[in-house]
């Protein structure tokens, strides 16, 4: 027998696709978080379209509910512009490196004309930002002109790397001995030491300048002791100038030229090659370098999910729409605003909807299945329920099968619908307001008479099977008691204590354990393995199961430097 700890780990991902399903109004899935040096990339999509928000909170404590609030809030992008979109991808940028941040998207819980007071569905999670350093250095410097016609030049340089990215502040600078080059000469590795860019920003501005201090021939006698004397040069600006191009006087002869370097935001080790050159004048040169640069992901990042959450049916409005994947595309069904029923084509666009015959309906439910034709379940709008096979995939037709089952009006959930080794159950709550169930085989026709199993049921019938594939059902009462129980030759049905404000589903779990899921009064998703005497656990939000991230961090202390 699992313990608990066991258990819960076990049956989120045999939950995952229930809930999705449970939940077709709106839910967050396939979270993606892409973190860099100074920015971070979420995409995810929604079952609806929306716009969405997503939060930037500081990690401070490491415990998500005490560190999400409005003091640590680093950043916020809201969609405002364009149309509602399924799939969303919200940047941020000029984060500080190697810092942890807890992320929150936030989307309307029914669409984009959804009241701003109305319930949101949220997804949490974190990410941390990658360490980023680098060096830079000079290899070569090509002398073109050097501003002496009758001798060699007698050349110093000076290199600074500044912040292009935000700021412009310096990060280190360099300056050369002198240099005796004719032109068409090289200076080859000019500066004694690399340039140290510490944790370097997203672009990084190389600026040189070089200086042939000889005088010129028309300096005066009085002059003539200081000629050629060599000062070093002088020590760059702190804040990154504008290029001065070509100077002169009686003393010198100047010029200067900037390289601008996107740095690479993957982790490794990686190169940037600079090379640039200064406008043509009387000293003119050539510059090669390099930057080099190493990105690690010193904090590490939450858990990977094993696999993106791909269920084969997607409904976007409870009871209204399905999709069947079909590998590298999708069929998707849907029910018009006076419930016809539609068909999209594989790789269709979003407005080739073609009107499949049927009478008007009210509920749709799309069983898919991988070895077998999959399984359209409909209630129309008088409220009997048929169900037709998907021989053919698109179908040209269906062959509605009436069933003898009827569904109560204000039913907002599609039937519950179980696959079984011998065919179906399908179960729904009648006019009356009693659990009703029915039986078909495999090609979906009724066998015997429907089942009145229960009066004065509410609308969260759920069938599941254990972990030996019995049958299982359980509901809820007009007056909220629970019951459960397997579903066998003669039911064996007892009640469940506790509270739920719904019933979702029941997941099946080794050694023929059943676990029974519903929401709380709050929304989150909690539940408890039948028969036992454990009471109800609660598993975290709709989004968390769906899927789970790790809320919990590594300990600072366990970084690597």
């Amino acid at each position: 027998m699992p313990n608990a700890s066991s258990w819960v780990t076990a049956v989120r991902s045999t939950l995952r696709p229930i809930l999705f399903d449970i939940e077709p109004a709106q839910a967050i899935h396939d979270v993606v978080v892409t973190p860099e040096p100074e920015n971070a990339t979420i995409t995810f999509a929604t079952t609806r379209p929306c716009f969405a928000t997503v939060e930037l909170f500081r990690m401070v404590t490491g415990k998500v509910d005490l560190d999400m609030e409005k003091a640590n809030r680093e950043r916020i992008e809201v969609e405002l512009f364009g149309n509602a979109q399924l799939s969303h991808r919200i940047r941020f940028f000029d984060l500080p490196q190697e810092r942890r941040f807890w992320f929150r998207i936030s989307v309307p819980g029914e669409g984009p004309g959804t009241a701003l007071g109305q319930k949101k569905i949220r997804h949490r999670g974190w990410f941390s930002t990658f360490r980023r350093t680098a060096t830079c250095g000079i290899d070569v410097i090509k002398i073109l002109s050097d501003s002496d016609s009758a001798s060699a030049g007698d050349l110093t340089f000076e290199v600074a790397a500044y912040d292009a990215a935000r700021g412009d502040g310096r990060l280190d600078l360099a300056l050369s001995g002198a240099f005796t080059v004719e032109s068409g000469g090289f200076v080859r590795t000019p500066f004694a030491k690399v340039l140290d860019l510490g944790r370097v920003p997203d672009r990084v501005a190389v600026h040189l300048w070089g200086t042939d201090d000889d005088e010129n021939a028309f300096v005066s006698f009085l002059e003539a002791p200081w000629k050629g004397l060599q000062i070093p040069g002088r020590l760059p600006p702190e804040r990154r100038p504008p290029l001065r191009g070509p100077y002169s006087d009686r003393y010198r002869d100047s010029n200067d030229l900037e390289v601008v370097a996107t740095l690479p935001v993957i982790v490794g080790r990686h190169q940037v090659r600079i090379t640039g050159a200064t406008p043509i004048a009387v000293l003119f040169f050539e510059m090669i370098g390099a930057i080099d640069c190493s990105v690690r992901d010193v904090l590490g990042q939450p858990p990977r999910i094993a696999g993106k959450l791909k269920p084969k049916m997607l409904a976007l409005t409870a009871g209204r729409a399905g999709g069947l994947d079909l590998g590298g595309s999708r069929l998707a069904l849907a029910l018009g605003e006076t419930g016809e029923l539609l068909r999209r084509e594989p790789g269709g666009g979003a407005g080739r909807w073609e009107v499949l015959e049927s009478p008007p309906l009210r509920r749709l439910h799309l069983l898919a299945r991988e070895q077998a034709p999959s399984l359209l379940v409909a209630v129309g709008r008088d409220g009997r329920i048929a169900t037709a096979l998907l021989d053919r995939v698109p179908p040209e037709a269906l062959a509605w099968r009436e069933t003898a089952l009827v569904q109560a009006e204000d039913t907002g959930r599609a039937p519950a619908l179980l696959e079984q080794a011998e065919g179906f159950l399908l179960a729904c709550r009648d006019p009356a307001g009693r659990l009703v169930l029915q039986r078909l085989d495999r090609e979906a026709r009724p066998l015997g008479e429907p089942i009145a199993l229960a009066e004065g049921v509410r609308d969260d019938i759920v069938l599941g099977s254990d972990g030996r594939g019995a049958a299982r059902i359980a509901w809820c009462d007009r007056a909220g008691r629970i019951t459960a129980g397997p579903l066998g030759a003669k039911p064996e049905l007892a009640p469940v204590p506790g509270e739920v404000a719904a019933l979702v589903g029941l997941a099946p779990l080794e050694e023929g354990d059943v676990v029974l899921a519903g929401l709380d009064r709050d929304g989150r998703v909690i539940a408890r393995r039948l028969g036992l005497e454990e009471g109800w656990t609660v598993l975290g939000t709709l989004q968390e199961v769906v899927e789970p991230e790790s809320l919990e961090p590594p300990p600072a202390e366990a970084s690597a430097d």
